[in-house]
């Protein structure tokens, strides 16, 4: 069994407008390896080595200036956009849709799990809010099998739990799926939180 992790960082930064998320990573990057061999009777083999590998081709989420509904008392953050392609947060010059996006650049099939180090309520420290993601399928470029992603928006509620991303994610050119992170911040989460995500990578056989 090959399995392959892929972290990165998401760093919160609360005031009364919200700056939402910076994200850093490091690129993994592995091509598939061939080997040719000549058996000196004029039979010549080619032997192209199974290679499990993911990277991230958008590490990005931008949701701009998000305020505090005073109303309400909370913020909503939103990545995705509405069916209607509409932005649907309280956040302004962001970008709309904005996600992680993940390619399988192996040569073997796998299934991509994602995980997170801590909950949504411990990463704003605070009870009432929330994180919560969704993936799908990156729009003309979709890699996952038909229902193999988490389509709709779950909530971050444990630590450390794997979770589903992407099932039979294809290694055919420019095949990627896409991450989307949507929160609601209280106007009393005090912030300072670090988030860390990992995309985990199994091959299948």
């Amino acid at each position: 069994m090959k399995i392959l992790i892929y972290s990165l960082a998401i760093v919160f930064l609360a005031s009364s407008l919200v700056s939402l998320f910076f994200i850093s990573s490091a690129t993994f990057d592995k091509s598939p390896i061939g080997q040719v061999t000549n058996n000196q009777n004029g039979t010549i083999s080619i032997i192209v080595d199974d290679t499990l590998a993911i990277t991230l081709t958008n590490e990005t989420i931008n949701f701009g200036t998000c305020a505090i509904n005073t109303t309400k008392g909370f913020a909503i953050l939103d990545s995705s956009t509405s069916s209607s392609g509409a932005d649907n947060d309280d956040c302004l010059n962001g970008i709309f849709p904005s996600y992680l996006s993940i390619r399988n650049i192996g040569n073997v099939l796998a299934n991509v799990s994602v995980q997170f180090n801590e909950s949504g309520h411990d990463f704003f420290q605070d009870n009432t809010s929330w994180l919560a993601y969704m993936t799908n399928n990156t729009p003309i470029m979709g890699g996952c099998a038909v229902n193999a992603s988490q389509d709709i928006f779950v909530n971050i509620s444990s630590a450390g739990t794997l979770l589903k991303a992407c099932d039979n994610l294809s290694f055919s050119p420019q095949k990627d799926f896409s991450l989307y992170i949507k929160a609601l911040v209280n106007a009393s989460a005090p912030g300072g939180g670090e988030l860390l995500v990992t995309f985990s990578a199994q091959a299948l056989s």
